[in-house]
C-alpha cells in the first residue's frame, strides 16, 4: 500500500466535521476490508454514536438510486418519493447541527459515473462544505477518477484525500495465504500446503496482477477435495 494524502481520522471525529477519502488500486488488494475494518474500529475506540452506512453502488439501479438508499440505511421512509426528494433529505441530514457524524462508504464507485456526473459532484462536495456532517469514502480500481472524470473538484476545493493501494508482492500473498491456511484449515499450513507450493502460487499471481482474490481461489479450489 502507498499512502498519499487522507483525511486525519483525529480531526474529522474529534470536531465532527465532514471531509472525503478516495480509495483506489488493483483488484484483490483489501481496499473494502481495510476499510470495514477500520470503521469498526472507529466506531468502538472512538465514536459509538458514530453511523457508518456503507453499500456498492453496483447494486442500483441507476446512479440517482444512491439518494434513496442512503436514507434507507440512514433508518428514514423512502416509499413515494423521488430522487430529487431524497437528496433534499439527506442534505438536511448531512448538515444538522444536532445530527451524528456519519461514515458513507460507496464501494465501486464508479459506477455512479454519468455524462453530467451530477451525483458524483454532489457526493464528493457534501463533505468538504461548511457544516457537513458527513465523511465520504469512495472506493475503486479506478486510480484516476477524480482527476479524469471530475476536474471541477480541484477548482470547488472539493478534491478529495486520497489512499493508493499497490498490488501485493509475492512475499505479502505467501504471508497472507498460510495465515489464511492456519486459520481456516490447520495449524500448520503444511499440513494442507507444501510451502514450496504456495510460494509458488504467490509468485505466479504476483507477476500477473497481485490480486489476493486470485490466490485464494487456486488454493480453495485445490483444498475442496479434503475438507
Amino acid at each position: 500500500m502507498t499512502y498519499l494524502s487522507f483525511p486525519s481520522q483525529e480531526s474529522c471525529i474529534g470536531q465532527r466535521q465532514g471531509d472525503s477519502l478516495y480509495i483506489c488500486g488493483s483488484p484483490g488488494t483489501g481496499k473494502s476490508l481495510c476499510v470495514d475494518m477500520v470503521c469498526k474500529r472507529v466506531v468502538r475506540e472512538k465514536d459509538a454514536k458514530l453511523q457508518v452506512v456503507s453499500f456498492n453502488a453496483m447494486s442500483l439501479a441507476s446512479p440517482v438510486e444512491l439518494y434513496k438508499q442512503l436514507l434507507q440505511q440512514l433508518g428514514y421512509q423512502t416509499d413515494g418519493i423521488n430522487a430529487f426528494d431524497a437528496a433534499e433529505r439527506l442534505k438536511v441530514r448531512f448538515f444538522g447541527q444536532k445530527t451524528p457524524l456519519t461514515i458513507c462508504v460507496v464501494d465501486e464507485i464508479d459506477a455512479l459515473l454519468t455524462k453530467s456526473q451530477t451525483v458524483l459532484y454532489r457526493l464528493f462536495e457534501w463533505p468538504k462544505q461548511a457544516g457537513s456532517r458527513m465523511i465520504l469514502i469512495g472506493i475503486s480500481n479506478n486510480i484516476d477518477l477524480t482527476d479524469r472524470f471530475l476536474p471541477r473538484l480541484r477548482s470547488r476545493s472539493c478534491e478529495p484525500g486520497l489512499l493508493v493501494f499497490e498490488p501485493y508482492s509475492h512475499t505479502q500473498l505467501a504471508d497472507i495465504l498460510r495465515s489464511r491456511i492456519e486459520s481456516a484449515l490447520a495449524p500448520d499450513p503444511q499440513d494442507v500446503f507444501e510451502s514450496k507450493a504456495l510460494e509458488i502460487c504467490a509468485r505466479k499471481i504476483s507477476a500477473k496482477s497481485g490480486d489476493m482474490r486470485k490466490c485464494m481461489d487456486i488454493c480453495r479450489s485445490r483444498a475442496s477435495p479434503y475438507v
